[in-house]
């Protein structure tokens, strides 16, 4: 009996000589190399909203809050639709 992984069986074998581990190593930088393409077009989407919200006048209120930094006031004005 095998182990499942990426929709293919591997077989108990591969799993013990390592192969299981090359492949899991193997997934895992091919994660970060996507990750890495997405940071990019997020930055420029945050900057987008951070820049907008800069002209609300609550968010500047929140923002001033002791404790309540950019992404949570943020939030909590884009949450009430203020």
């Amino acid at each position: 009996m095998g182990v499942v992984l990426g929709g293919g069986e591997v077989a108990e074998a591969e799993v013990d000589d390592g192969e299981l581990a090359e492949l899991s190593q193997l997934a895992v930088k091919n994660n970060l190399a996507l990750m890495h393409c997405a940071d990019e077009p997020i930055e420029r989407l945050e900057a987008a909203i951070v820049a907008k919200a800069n002209r609300r006048p609550e968010y500047q209120y929140l923002f001033k809050v002791r404790e309540i930094g950019k992404v949570l006031s943020l939030t909590i004005a884009l949450e009430t639709g203020t």
